[in-house]
């Protein structure tokens, strides 16, 4: 998988998070691995789209954690909304958590900011 966006190296710049952002985190109750891999998840997102693109191999090489480990943290951030998979290796970021940025269904343009209509991440295919 290719992506226009390369995160840059690490900096000592201080990360700022939004209070309601906080707010949201307090409430759900993730175990470290899910917090881990939310991390790295940040870390490699995409600030047009929200979406992350990294490999279980490379998650687990990464945290230094085993492929269980890492599935768990994956299946925490889906059940509780903060991630959920788009495709193999590309996962989307709640919008709360990236201020809005989503990346568009169907290949429309990227860069979209969420609208006060949308609820969350997608849910079960309609008849299912």
């Amino acid at each position: 998988m290719s992506s226009s966006y390369v995160p840059g190296p690490p900096t000592e710049a201080a990360v700022v998070i939004p209070r309601d952002v906080l707010r949201l985190l307090a409430l759900v109750d993730i175990t470290t691995a899910g917090r881990r891999v939310l991390d790295e998840l940040l870390y490699l997102s995409d600030p047009e789209t929200g979406t992350a693109e990294i490999s279980q191999n490379e998650m687990c090489a990464e945290l230094g954690a085993s492929k269980p480990t890492v599935n768990r943290g994956f299946k925490e951030l889906r059940e509780c909304g903060l991630a959920w998979g788009l495709e193999d290796g590309r996962y989307q970021l709640h919008p709360l958590l990236t201020g809005g940025a989503v990346r568009r269904p169907g290949g429309q343009p990227r860069g979209h900011r969420l609208n006060k209509a949308h609820r969350g991440p997608p849910g079960p295919p309609v008849g299912s």
